[in-house]
């Protein structure tokens, strides 16, 4: 794929460094930063596993599963959301200084997180706390000045994560039930928006596909999955099992409307399906963890985080760039690359320990490096695309 130059006019001023064009819209700092600590964050986990000793904030697997929430997840909500709500609301989200300074914000969160050990822990609390409330904030006056209730439900679930940030901080012995719930409150996310997009992706695409949705099964999806964190927060241990193969079935089930045989020839199209395939298995893993003693461990929440969260949201990031800089919807060549080492990366974490515990530390290694280089390729393709101007003058 060719990437567009941007040329100035002749005599034409410099911009200043908050009229960059990557500060034009969320998107373009969010998926940049979200894409990078992809690729730098599981190095530094192997790390710490295997190399160095560092002065993490938490534990060594406290804070890969935090990071791989609050600072990865976090940030590609922050690129989806304050793009979405423009689209939505057509009112003014972040650009600038303010989009620059939210950046930042997430920014320092990571890195009191990474250099924890050294520093008060109540400062380090109050740094990593402060991005969600506040992009929450900065997402919820567009959509409250244009009524548009329909999305306020991605307030109230950016509210309930950050709480479940801070019990985090101030408990913990409970670290390790934090973030299943944490988990659990990102796929929501991602059942939402994958429900709206990859049905409207895949019409717009291939006309001839025949896909389907039915607003019972969509609800019953949206509905089950928000139940699953709220019945484990009630101890319901029975019930949140058949909750989780209520998830499993619905979501697979609206996968199977969208007719996903024929995006196999459209990568752009197949890693969207692909991911939310991993929803479904993720949510089934959960669902048979009782009487499957073998998946209790982690395989359910690496299928939700490594399968559906880096599947899905690396393909929402290459479409989305694509479409919102005025360049058409051709996917340069490399990311189908990106998407197969993706796909190399969950089946390994999630695989490879269930056929045999021995293969633990190989499958560590082998999804670390495949999910480094394909958040690293993704990087290397889009920056020209994200740090330059849209192809067709408009602004965003």
């Amino acid at each position: 794929m060719q990437i567009d130059r941007y040329i100035a006019p002749p005599g034409a001023r410099a911009p200043g460094l908050f009229e960059r064009p990557v500060w034009g819209l969320g998107f373009r700092p969010f998926f940049l930063l979200a894409g990078a600590f992809a690729a730098l964050w599981l190095v530094l986990w192997l790390l710490a596993l295997f190399v160095a000793r560092l002065p993490l904030a938490a534990s060594g697997a406290d804070w890969h599963a935090h990071e791989m929430v609050f600072g990865f997840g976090v940030a590609v909500l922050a690129g989806f959301l304050l793009t979405a709500a423009r689209n939505w609301t057509k009112q003014r989200t972040p650009t600038g200084g303010r989009l620059a300074g939210l950046a930042l914000l997430w920014l320092l969160g990571r890195l009191v997180m990474l250099v924890g050990a050294r520093l008060p822990g109540w400062l380090v609390a109050t740094v990593d706390v402060a991005f969600l409330p506040v992009f929450a904030l900065f997402l919820a006056l567009p959509l409250w000045r244009a009524g548009s209730r329909r999305n306020y439900p991605f307030v109230a679930l950016l509210l309930a994560l950050g709480g479940v940030n801070v019990l985090f901080h101030l408990e913990p012995l409970l670290r390790l039930w934090t973030m299943t719930v944490a988990v659990e409150v990102m796929v929501v996310f991602l059942v939402v928006m994958g429900g709206r997009v990859i049905p409207f992706f895949t019409r717009n695409a291939l006309p001839g596909a025949r896909v389907r949705s039915w607003p019972w099964l969509d609800a019953l999806a949206i509905a089950s999955s928000v139940a699953y964190p709220l019945v484990q927060l009630g101890g319901l241990g029975r019930a949140s099992d058949l909750v989780a193969l209520l998830a499993a079935a619905s979501n697979l089930a609206r996968l199977a409307g969208w007719d996903s045989l024929r995006t196999r020839r459209a990568p752009i199209l197949w890693v969207l399906h692909l991911g939310y395939l991993w929803i479904g298995v993720g949510y089934l893993l959960l669902g048979l963890g009782r009487w499957v003693p073998a998946l209790y461990g982690s395989a359910p929440l690496h299928a939700l985080t490594v399968g559906a969260l880096g599947t899905l949201t690396l393909g929402m990031m290459a479409r989305v760039s694509l479409g919102h800089t005025g360049r058409p919807l051709t996917l340069p060549r490399s990311m189908s690359v990106a998407f197969g080492l993706v796909t190399v990366g969950a089946l390994a974490r999630v695989v490879l320990p269930l056929a045999s515990p021995h293969l633990l530390t190989g499958a560590l290694v082998v999804s670390g490096i495949a999910w480094s280089c394909a958040f690293a390729l993704f990087v290397a393709v889009y920056w020209p695309i994200l740090t330059r101007p849209r192809v067709d003058g408009a602004p965003g």
